[in-house]
């Protein structure tokens, strides 16, 4: 049976979406087939998504990166990962480094001015 279209498309125009199928294969051990995936463990083209999950959704096989409240993830496989936290951080630093750098050069300059 056919999924039913949305309220607010008209059923003639309704396309129902592809079930992710053309994800699965059969996968033939020495006395055992199983239906697999790229998200499947252990098996030829797992996708590692290293610091994440995979799952198969109606695009194929997706990572889904753990902590994205805390980490940057600096690719869909969630290998590279910047924390938030410690780059925001770095920042503050940075600016009152700076910021130090000026007041010693301006207090400098003002202690030379007035030994004139």
């Amino acid at each position: 049976m056919a999924p039913h279209p949305p309220p607010s498309v008209p059923p003639a125009t309704y396309v129902p979406p592809e079930p992710p199928q053309d994800y699965y294969y059969a996968l033939t051990t020495s006395s055992t087939l199983r239906c697999v995936t790229n998200c499947t463990a252990n098996t030829p083209g797992t996708i590692n998504c290293n610091h994440g999950l995979c799952h198969v959704t109606r695009a194929g096989p997706q990572c889904f990166c753990w902590d994205e409240s805390l980490y940057w993830y600096t690719d869909s496989q969630c290998s590279g990962r910047v924390s938030k936290v410690a780059t925001g951080l770095g920042v503050v630093i940075a600016v009152l480094l700076i910021a130090c750098i000026v007041f010693v050069v301006l207090l400098a300059k003002r202690r030379k001015y007035w030994r004139r």
